[in-house]
Order: structure tokens, then sequence, then C-alpha cells
């Protein structure tokens, strides 16, 4: 289990929020993606290797007001 935070479409955007989420004491790192012909880069805590811990986090997560749009992501 993964949470999503963010997806960017630089790759210098994802690493200043990664470094933010670090210094929260998150397991923050980026995840690249192509989609239809175009790269995103995804920033995401985690691995998460309970349901219900990924679930306690994202509530955690969720309640700062930008990360409100954080969601689970089953890898």
């Amino acid at each position: 289990w993964s949470i999503q935070i963010a997806s960017y479409n630089t790759l210098s955007k994802a690493q200043n929020e990664v470094k933010y989420l670090q210094g929260m004491k998150y397991d923050a790192y980026v995840d690249k993606a192509d989609v239809a012909g175009k790269t995103y880069y995804r920033v995401k805590i985690g691995p998460i290797f309970k349901e219900d811990k990924a679930i306690s986090m994202l509530q955690e997560i969720q309640s700062i007001d930008k990360y409100k749009e954080s969601y689970i992501v089953k890898e």
C-alpha cells in the first residue's frame, strides 16, 4: 500500500514535495508514471504493509488541508 499525495509535471516540484514530507517524518518518494504520452511524477508515502495502517495514515495526512485529496494505492 501507498498513499498518493500529489502528481506533478516536473521532477523538481515532486522532489520539493518529497523533501517537505520527509521533514514531517513521512517515508515519501517520487514514482514516475507515463500516461497517454505524458510523464508525471507522483509523490507517494510508503510502502505501508498493512491496510489498516494505510487507512489511519491516510486520515492523518488528509487532516492537513493541502493533502485532503490524497488517496490509497494498492501496489
